[in-house]
């Protein structure tokens, strides 16, 4: 596995921001909370690995889905997806602020 000492300058040209839309089932609740001990560990041991979370973690309507916004780049986005399967099921969907959006729309005319 490569290094994920990468500085931030450099990772900052991939990094995009994701919400993040992971769904369980309550079944794997326990083998999830365990996994949740070892990300811990491993994101404290390989900084960088993971994406950086920039607004937690939060639960839709008291059913097994939440979503979380991050800054990651494509490979720290495979290392998330990897790390919890099987019990997680991902889809990660990049977002740009709107007055970016804006901005570009206006040149385009």
């Amino acid at each position: 596995m490569g290094s994920y000492t990468n500085t931030k300058k450099k990772r900052r040209g991939e990094e995009r921001k994701y919400i993040s839309f992971a769904e369980h089932c309550f079944e794997d609740f326990d083998k999830i909370l365990e996994k949740e001990k070892r990300y811990g560990e491993e994101d404290k041991k390989f900084p960088g690995k993971y994406p950086k979370s920039i607004f937690p973690e939060h639960d839709m309507g008291g059913e097994t889905k939440s979503f979380e916004v991050f800054e990651a780049t494509p490979e720290q986005i495979i290392n998330e997806t990897v790390f919890w399967a099987p019990e997680v099921k991902f889809t990660f969907v990049p977002i740009t602020e709107s007055p970016k959006f804006w901005i570009a729309y206006q040149k385009s005319r």
